[in-house]
């Protein structure tokens, strides 16, 4: 069968996995882990195995949900089948288990494998980045960069950035760089890696479309009838600028 691929920066959400804390200087900090969506183990599917060429299927096994993804092997002519059980989210239980599960099922398929192998990511954060002692809503992080060493079972290379394109946090073959603090005052400049202006205004996009509860792919198949990944440049700027009447043409594709 065909080698499953290692995850691309675009693969990859961070999402904060602590509440917020004092760090050795006494600022504020929190811990954050690296996931997957269950876009990207589809994607990787389609792309490795074909889309005809693999199925899902999900049962409840002693009231918890397992999902199952089958491959066709064409050399064996037989589907291979690998099998994981999901966790119910907060926000939707129901549908929070079948995602995870699927995305388990995929990981066991190598599908981001590699994120069990992620260091501990603690970023220092701005005074700006709270509310009430809590991260505020729509501060994010992404991946602009990251090498991972199979053999070695290892990231050799991970890069955070936020929104600015500022890095946040760096492990790399410079060495295990602490995540820096910006400020007015003190910037940390990116010298790694520019953040495209795409993937800008793709975090603003997603940001006010989740303050109003919108998931960004029913979104851009609603509006544009592309996934979300397909959409350009000149998509997601005008998204922004006519934000309101997007929203209103969205809720009205997905009444229907």
């Amino acid at each position: 069968m065909k080698e499953i691929p290692l995850l691309k920066p675009s693969d990859i959400e961070v999402r904060v996995q602590s509440k917020v804390f004092k760090n050795r200087a006494g600022e504020p900090a929190a811990r954050f882990l690296l996931y997957k969506s269950a876009r990207t183990d589809m994607r990787i599917l389609d792309e490795v195995f074909g889309p005809m060429n693999w199925k899902r299927s999900q049962e409840v096994i002693n009231g918890a949900l397992y999902c199952t993804i089958s491959v066709y092997d064409p050399e064996k002519k037989e589907w291979v089948s690998k099998q994981d059980v999901g966790v119910p989210s907060k926000q939707d239980p129901q549908k929070g288990a079948a995602s995870d599960a699927f995305k388990r099922a995929g990981t066991n398929w190598g599908i981001g494998r590699e994120l069990y192998d992620a260091p501990d990511i603690i970023i220092d954060l701005n005074m700006n980045e709270l509310y009430n002692g809590n991260i505020r809503t729509g501060v994010r992080f992404i991946v602009s960069d990251v090498e991972y060493d199979r053999e070695a079972h290892e990231f050799k290379r991970l890069i955070l950035v936020d929104k600015q394109g500022q890095v946040r946090f760096m492990q790399g073959k410079r060495g295990t760089t602490p995540q820096k603090r910006a400020t007015q005052n003190n910037p940390v400049k990116n010298d790694s890696q520019q953040f495209s202006e795409k993937d800008k205004l793709s975090v603003q996009l997603g940001d006010r479309l989740a303050q109003d509860g919108v998931d960004l792919n029913e979104y851009s198949k609603k509006c544009f009838g592309v996934s979300f990944s397909e959409m350009n440049e000149k998509q997601i700027r005008s998204s922004l600028e006519r934000y309101d009447a997007g929203l209103a043409y969205y809720r009205s594709k997905a009444a229907v």
